[in-house]
């Protein structure tokens, strides 16, 4: 069984019919790859491996993510959340608040920014930020109030980037 390797650092359990994530006697498992088990729903007992710092969950039926919070070791989840999963984006937002970095799909990664953006204090000094926040552009207020036009987002987007990125009407021109 492989509960027996006590040493294991890596398993990649990618594209089988896994129902449920019972992985667990494994002390050592620093990375963890079931992406592709689209029967996979369950993440409850991942909490019994705490070494586990990388976890890759694409393409599964996840829907209940925070036993993530769980895993003292982790700095890197990847998922297929969906931008309109509150749930899934807050435990997505408090991984971040701890420094996990989270791999998710471009509207689920904007709905993280955005609920993180919130909480950033924008300086009344800064016409750019400032107009930005009044907009309800938050995350790329926040973003600019970071480092101005040189600050990047974990998907190495800049301020102008995702200004381009927005359709007019939203700019409030």
């Amino acid at each position: 069984p492989i509960s027996g390797l006590k040493h294991l650092e890596e398993l990649w359990l990618c594209d089988n019919d896994l129902q449920h994530a019972q992985i667990t006697d494994l002390p050592s498992l620093k990375k963890l790859y079931i992406n592709g088990n689209r029967s996979l729903a369950d993440l409850s007992g991942l909490e019994r491996l705490p070494a586990l710092e990388e976890i890759d969950l694409n393409t599964t039926e996840i829907t209940d993510y925070s036993p993530l919070l769980k895993l003292p070791s982790l700095t890197l989840v990847r998922a297929s959340v969906e931008a309109d999963d509150d749930a899934a984006i807050s435990t997505m937002v408090e991984l971040r608040q701890r420094h996990v970095r989270v791999d998710v799909g471009r509207d689920a990664h904007r709905a993280i920014e955005g609920k993180l953006a919130k909480d950033v204090a924008i300086d009344a000094d800064d016409p750019i930020a400032s107009r930005l926040a009044e907009l309800g552009l938050h995350q790329i207020a926040a973003l600019w109030a970071s480092q101005g036009s040189q600050s990047t987002d974990v998907s190495s987007q800049t301020p102008l980037h995702l200004l381009f990125d927005l359709p007019a009407d939203r700019l409030g021109a």
